[in-house]
């Protein structure tokens, strides 16, 4: 009883409260009572378009920028206009945001203003920069000279290394390591350069390095160059001391006077190319109709050996010649010989001369190797070159003294970026090497081809250089210098002569 009596008195009294409310709000002209509003941002100040960089065909900007009252998020905008025409936007709750994506060398424009919930404060002033170009793609490295520094266990070789000039770069990063990759695992040497030329020290000699360079800026890196490779000159090769040592200019040049055509007209160019190139000896290939030309019409000079001179052969087999300038050397009578090989273009022919300055006696060689560029070519050279080797040294083999330095130039047919380079692995275990490999100087670019196929455009070959006409030096000579002789302007030959280049080779006998 006292139970049901107490309820009814709460019952009536919250009956009460809620009739008071009631009232309340009819006083209050019935305004509804809802969530509180969000209170609106402060406007956003100290907007910064900061850290430009290029990734790819792209770029990015970062827009940094103060902290806005009452704002707990942020809406960045940016357009290609000053006036925000249709902006983009992108919602963060920090004070930085990284757009990315953009185009290179464009103009953004850029605002950010403060969220509060659903309320939007006001924008910021606008901000505008210019997004950086992109580093264009480095061109393949080359060395320019190269130097034995040291001796004993101690010596090393130093490359100048120089690249076209990158655009968009304002410096470059130079990578290289021992071996025939540059970006695979293993040790790798990174040095920053602020220029388009490099001196890099302690390396091995005797060795192959190879070279990547890229450009880089403020924004960011360029793509890397091609790969260019190079074989160190070995301790044994650096310049002799002695200034009465006996320096050989040579000359080696594939003229193509019967199979390539016009030889008529290209005769007095040919002959006055050679002069020009100042030798002291001049091997001729594929030269049957221009010895015939040059030993008439070559001032100065005296044909020393021909393949197959006086001989009844067929058309073709004495494609191979050897010119000495006659202020030079004397020609020892008797010691002109030959071998053919079967391709009847193909064979070598080489003779004894003296020098006149220094009274030292030297064997000069003009070789044509088999063409071609499979393994059976390949192994064809290899074995051509035993036989030219073998054909010589069984002419000095009874000779007291034994055989004299041995200079070989000739149209080889065969380069470092082929599979199984025959002739360099043959002459190298006698102890001989290429004039580009072990050049103390490069007068013209490595990565041109010494053959040309007649297009007025160097063929190019980035690793290595696809040089097939070649000058080996003997043990111990020291390669003064090395180019490729053909006149260009603009980046095109404007002289060509044949379907190769005639190559220049300086060196030192000890």
């Amino acid at each position: 009883m006292r139970t049901e009596v107490g309820g009814r008195i709460r019952l009536r009294a919250l009956s009460a409260v809620v009739a008071a409310l009631a009232c309340a709000v009819s006083v209050l002209g019935g305004a509804h009572v809802g969530p509180a509003e969000a209170a609106t941002p402060a406007r956003v100040t100290d907007v910064r378009v900061v850290s430009p960089t290029v990734t790819g065909s792209t770029a990015s900007l970062t827009v940094r920028w103060d902290r806005a009252g009452r704002a707990s998020g942020y809406q960045v905008l940016w357009s290609r206009s000053r006036r925000m025409t249709d902006p983009r936007v992108a919602s963060t709750r920090t004070r930085s945001l990284t757009v990315r994506r953009l185009r290179q060398n464009v103009t953004y424009c850029f605002q950010v203003r403060g969220v509060s919930g659903r309320t939007k404060g006001r924008r910021s002033a606008v901000v505008c920069r210019l997004t950086p170009r992109r580093v264009g793609q480095a061109g393949a490295v080359w060395m320019s000279k190269q130097v034995v520094e040291g001796t004993g266990t101690a010596a090393t070789t130093t490359l100048t290394v120089r690249w076209p000039r990158v655009g968009g770069a304002t410096s470059y990063e130079l990578d290289y390591r021992l071996g025939r990759t540059v970006q695979a695992p293993g040790k790798v040497t990174r040095k920053g350069i602020s220029g388009e030329t490099a001196i890099v020290r302690g390396l091995r000699p005797g060795q192959v390095y190879c070279f990547q360079v890229r450009g880089r800026n403020s924004a960011g890196y360029g793509y890397r160059s091609p790969t260019h490779c190079k074989f160190t000159m070995p301790a044994g090769r650096r310049a002799a001391a002695s200034p009465s040592a006996t320096v050989v200019d040579v000359g080696s040049f594939n003229a193509c006077s019967d199979a390539c055509p016009g030889w008529s007209t290209r005769a007095p160019k040919v002959r006055d190319r050679i002069l020009a190139m100042n030798v002291g000896v001049m091997a001729m290939q594929e030269a049957g109709s221009a010895t015939d030309y040059l030993d008439r019409n070559l001032p100065g000079y005296t044909k020393a050996c021909q393949v197959g001179a006086g001989r009844a052969e067929a058309d073709h087999w004495d494609s191979q010649s050897l010119f000495v300038r006659d202020a030079d050397y004397t020609v020892v009578p008797g010691t002109a010989n030959g071998v053919r090989f079967a391709a009847k273009t193909h064979g070598a022919c080489w003779v004894e001369v003296i020098d006149r300055s220094t009274g030292r006696r030297l064997v000069v060689a003009s070789v044509h190797l088999l063409n071609g560029k499979g393994d059976a070519e390949d192994r064809e050279r290899y074995a051509q070159t035993g036989t030219l080797l073998g054909r010589i040294d069984a002419q000095y083999q009874n000779q007291p003294g034994g055989m004299p330095s041995l200079v070989l130039a000739g149209d080889f047919n065969s380069h470092r970026s082929r599979a199984f380079d025959g002739p360099r692995v043959r002459l190298e275990a006698r102890r001989f090497h290429d004039g580009y490999d072990v050049a103390a100087s490069y007068d013209s670019p490595p990565w041109q081809n010494s053959a040309s196929g007649w297009l007025a455009v160097p063929v190019s070959s980035w690793t290595w250089g696809v040089h097939i006409d070649r000058v080996f030096a003997p043990a111990g000579a020291h390669v003064r210098s090395w180019r490729i002789v053909e006149p260009m302007s603009g980046g095109r030959y404007t002289q060509l002569l044949s379907d190769h280049s005639p190559v220049r080779v300086s060196i030192q006998l000890r």
